[in-house]
C-alpha cells in the first residue's frame, strides 16, 4: 500500500493540463483523482454480474479519492481495480498516465 495524489493533474500529449467542465460552467484541471472517481461510478454492461457489495466498495472509494486533499493510501487490490476500469472507460492518454502514476506510487512502498 502507498500513498496516491489525486490531485494530479493529467495532460495532453504536448504536456499542456487537461481541462474540464465544472459544474458551475467554468474550466478546471482533470485530475487522476476525477478520472477515478468517474471510472468507479461508470455504469457497464458488465454491472448486471457486479454484486451489491462490489458497487458498495466502488462508491465508497470513490467518495474517499473525492473528498482527498492530500495523497491518499491505496491498497494494491483498489489499485489493481482502478487500472482495470479506467483502461474500460477512457482512451489511451488517459490510461497511460494512469498506470504510469499508480506503477510509480506503488514502487515507492516496496
Amino acid at each position: 500500500m502507498s500513498k496516491v495524489n489525486m490531485n494530479e493533474v493529467l495532460v495532453d500529449i504536448n504536456g499542456e493540463p487537461l481541462i474540464k467542465d465544472a459544474a458551475d460552467g467554468s474550466e478546471e484541471d482533470l485530475t487522476v483523482g476525477m478520472v477515478f472517481v468517474n471510472a468507479l461510478l461508470h455504469p457497464r454492461n458488465e454491472d448486471e454480474h457486479t454484486t451489491g457489495e462490489m458497487k458498495l466498495a466502488r462508491f465508497n472509494l470513490a467518495q474517499t479519492i473525492n473528498g482527498a486533499k492530500e495523497p491518499i493510501e491505496v491498497a494494491d487490490a483498489d489499485r489493481a481495480l482502478l487500472k482495470k476500469l479506467v483502461n474500460k472507460v477512457y482512451p489511451a492518454l488517459y490510461v497511460g498516465q494512469v498506470y504510469k502514476i499508480l506503477d510509480r506510487e506503488g514502487q515507492k512502498g516496496e
